[in-house]
């Protein structure tokens, strides 16, 4: 019996069959894109959050300002760092000090290793910290130090990694 006559005496077997792979593929599609949309989301809320601590920082120097709590110019800012690692490949660079740090990053090209979501141009108050997450591989170990820098500390600091 050749294929074609089979086909066409059964033709039920062959419908029933082909229904389940046209459902899984259009399920695909429709996954495919939800993940898409779902990424564009998670951006506009990381960009959102970002506005709003900016709009934060705006508002503590105004009432800073109208208290005359400003602090002058030339006194360097108190702003130092711990990295710590929670476990596995997840850091957090923390700000221990006392004043808050803007424009934080760190420059990916002084990391080395394997990295992902490095701080960039983020903001952290005292106490708060940024994620990031480092991988080490053979051939490219997790480096022993970090570089960090925030506005008014443009040259990179060393900062010990855990």
């Amino acid at each position: 019996m050749d294929v074609l006559a089979w086909f066409t005496q059964n033709w039920e077997l062959v419908l029933v069959g082909a229904i389940p792979v046209a459902v899984s593929v259009v399920s695909l599609t429709l996954s495919i894109r939800s993940l898409r949309f779902e990424k564009y989301a998670a951006q506009a809320a990381m960009r959102s959050a970002e506005a709003a601590e900016h709009a934060n920082v705006l508002t503590e120097r105004l009432l800073a300002r109208e208290h005359l709590v400003e602090r002058p110019e030339t006194e360097p800012a108190n702003v130092s760092w711990k990295i710590e690692n929670p476990n596995g490949s997840r850091y957090v660079l923390r700000n221990v000090g006392t004043e808050i740090a803007e424009e934080v990053t760190i420059p990916p090209e002084l990391m080395g290793g394997v990295t992902k979501l490095l701080p960039e141009r983020v903001t952290i108050r005292p106490g708060g910290g940024a994620e990031f997450l480092v991988f080490g591989r053979l051939g490219s170990p997790v480096p022993h130090t970090a570089y960090v820098q925030w506005r008014g500390q443009d040259e990179p600091i060393p900062v010990p990694m855990p």
